[in-house]
């Protein structure tokens, strides 16, 4: 599932159509997306170290 998150972009979930939705609010949904994709990827690793420092005990 990380490769998944990896390879992923915000340009990849968002489209604008003929200025639909306008770019101010394009940005933003971009945006958006870039943050939530990193605190996936960041909660990902975070949870991975836990459970490799876990399965050692």
């Amino acid at each position: 599932m990380i490769n998944f998150f990896v390879d992923l972009k915000a340009s990849q979930v968002f489209f604008q159509y003929k200025g639909v939705p306008p770019d101010k609010e394009f940005r933003q949904m971009l945006e958006r997306a870039e943050t939530n994709i990193s605190v996936k990827l960041l909660a990902m690793a975070i949870l991975e170290a836990l459970a490799q420092t876990f399965s050692n005990w």
